[in-house]
């Protein structure tokens, strides 16, 4: 799991896990109201997600803010994160 550098001041920590905190907390306000979403999401500030039964969330993905998500599709848009060691 990653970790905070020393280095960083105690109110910078404070701000990082604050701000993350509360993108956690619209995440699972999202995952509440959408049927397929898993319950950790972060979700930035005027996110607009338009037709989320469409959409299928897996978890640990996060939206920036400002962006518009559209769940345009007969079939359902399935968005999770992928990882790949190097």
């Amino acid at each position: 799991m990653p970790t905070v550098s020393d280095s960083v001041t105690i109110p910078d920590k404070i701000q990082i896990y604050f701000s993350t905190l509360v993108k956690v907390i619209r995440g699972f306000l999202l995952s509440m109201t959408t049927p397929h979403a898993k319950p950790i999401i972060f979700l930035g500030r005027h996110v607009k997600i338009m037709n989320r039964q469409h959409l299928h969330i897996e978890a640990k993905v996060k939206f920036e803010d400002y962006c518009e998500i559209q769940g345009l599709s007969t079939l359902d848009c399935i968005i999770k994160v992928t990882t790949q060691k190097m």
